[in-house]
């Protein structure tokens, strides 16, 4: 059980709407906006102050077996949580267990170190880049507590004109061996040698918005690419 910092939008005999005051507490939300019961309030006697702490759950798949422990290798941590991914990639049991198994034994694994192996970065909900006589790089917002790796790309619709305008879901591999998922817009503009780009992004539920556009044998080829 975790607590987060959250804005009352509604309250209702059903319960209350809340919706995660910064990117980081929706990221591990997993929505950033649910609907939930009130546990404990921080004064039952006044009425007018709506201060309500709420204790909830963290919203990612499968929660007790997609978590990293401070005393695993992360080498063991990724491994067990690409098994569970894959699991739920394959839902349909395109693959049987056996040949699930069998596709991620294939990868790297021996002698592979996650932390030192692979380059980690900060995951902005805003960055623009502008490059020609010298770079310009603007970032605003931090999504998540913890750096990471973009895995995997899922497009849902693109434009090509004046400029490049892509919009979709990305896959990514935290530090600490967990899995997250952000819905992007990028817009880049090539006119060299002048170079410009943005990217808008903010966290979205890993089950929603990857499943259905992912395949384990995408996925795992992805793996393999980060893991070299």
């Amino acid at each position: 059980m975790k607590l987060y910092d959250l804005i009352i939008k509604e309250i209702s005999d059903m319960g209350i709407a809340v919706e995660a005051k910064n990117g980081m507490d929706a990221a591990r939300v997993g929505n950033s906006r649910c609907l939930l019961k009130v546990k404990e309030k921080e004064n039952p006697e006044d009425k007018n102050i709506c201060m309500i702490r709420l204790i909830i759950e963290e919203a990612r798949p499968d929660i007790d077996d997609f978590i990293y422990k401070e005393n695993d290798d992360p080498n063991a941590a990724l491994r067990k949580n690409v098994k569970v991914f894959c699991k739920l990639l394959n839902a349909d049991s395109f693959f049987t267990e056996e040949e699930l198994e069998d596709m991620i034994d294939e990868l790297p694994w021996d002698d592979f170190e996650p932390m030192k192996e692979i380059e980690f970065e900060d995951i902005y909900t805003f960055k623009a880049d502008a490059t020609f006589v010298e770079p310009f790089i603007v970032k605003h917002g931090p999504i998540f507590d913890k750096r990471g790796v973009r895995v995997s790309v899922c497009q849902d619709r693109g434009y090509m004109g004046a400029s490049d305008i892509i919009e979709g879901v990305e896959l990514w591999l935290l530090e600490d061996m967990t899995f997250a998922a952000t819905h992007f817009c990028h817009m880049e503009v090539r006119d060299d040698p002048r170079n410009e780009e943005a990217i808008y992004r903010y966290p979205v539920d890993i089950k929603e918005a990857v499943l259905d556009d992912l395949y384990v044998d995408d996925f795992l080829e992805d793996m393999q690419f980060i893991m070299e």
